[in-house]
C-alpha cells in the first residue's frame, strides 16, 4: 500500500507517517538461572518446572494459576 494514505499500522495508532518500514526493538537476553523450580501447578500439586519452558511446553492451561515459592 502507499506510504502516507492511512494504511499502515503507524498511521492508523498515531495518525501520521513518520517512520514507514519495520522498526525493531532489540533487547539483551535476560540471564536464566539453569534447572527447576517448584510451584503448585494448575492441578493443586506440587510440581518441578523448568526455567525455559513456556507454559504451553509445561502444558499449563489459559487462566491457569501457579504458585512459586523458594
Amino acid at each position: 500500500m502507499p506510504f502516507g494514505q492511512g494504511y499502515t499500522v503507524e498511521e492508523q495508532v498515531t495518525g501520521k507517517a513518520e517512520h514507514g518500514g519495520l522498526q525493531f526493538d532489540i533487547f539483551p537476553l535476560r540471564p536464566t538461572p539453569p534447572g527447576t523450580f517448584k510451584g503448585i501447578g494448575p492441578s493443586g500439586h506440587e510440581q518441578s518446572f523448568l526455567f525455559y519452558m513456556t507454559p504451553e511446553e509445561l502444558s499449563i492451561p489459559d487462566g491457569a494459576q501457579i504458585c512459586f515459592y523458594p
